[in-house]
């Protein structure tokens, strides 16, 4: 079970940090490349341009799963940080489910839609669509790993609140975004306690 894990972790690390690394140091030498040639030279390199675009849609599309996976992404949680630990895990539910609800949805359309542009191709390059946009599907079946993981996640811990194995813990998110639990008299302060 261990080399599983290991091996799934291995997987989305290279799908979620190494290929978009990789992508964003093309954009890089592409960038570097055309500046010179255009400034220097004066002769921009169109594919340098083309590469340029390609680099930045890979690397947005695959890195943002990561951010959700780490809990690193952009929250505005200004009610969600002055709720008690129930209404948060609740919060969490919701809004997981409506995320996870809407990348469902539109997987089969997106999906569809990248095999169709197998037909088009890039100007200069000529770089199947297909091929460039397939990181929006890897994007969006990430996502819904992802969600499902919170969702999941959430629900045992709420059982194991229902059942009284395990009290709930509000938790509170910090400037560089990192979920972290609530210490113990500010968990109780939020849910309307008295601080110890």
């Amino acid at each position: 079970m261990k080399i599983l894990k290991k091996t799934g972790l291995f997987l989305l690390d290279f799908v979620e940090v190494w290929m978009p690394t990789i992508a964003l140091a093309i954009i890089f030498v592409a960038f570097i490349l055309n500046v010179v040639s255009r400034y220097v030279f004066r002769s921009p390199i169109n594919a340098c341009y083309e590469l340029c675009l390609a680099g930045l849609v890979w690397t947005l599309l695959l890195s943002a799963p990561y951010a959700v996976r780490t809990k690193t992404n952009v929250a505005f949680t200004l009610l969600y940080d002055k709720a008690g630990a129930a209404t948060q895990l609740v919060m969490r539910l919701i809004g997981n489910a409506f995320l996870l609800f809407c990348l469902i949805k539109m997987f089969y359309p997106c999906l569809d839609w990248v095999l169709f542009m197998h037909r088009k191709r890039t100007s200069v390059l000529k770089i199947r669509y297909d091929i460039l946009f397939f990181p929006f599907v890897v994007f969006n079946a990430l996502d819904i790993f992802h969600f499902t993981v919170d969702i999941v996640r959430d629900l045992i811990k709420g059982i194991k609140a229902i059942t009284g194995k395990e009290p709930l813990a509000a938790q509170h998110h910090s400037p560089l975004g990192d979920t972290e639990e609530a210490p113990a008299g500010q968990a109780e302060a939020l849910e309307g306690g008295t601080q110890q």
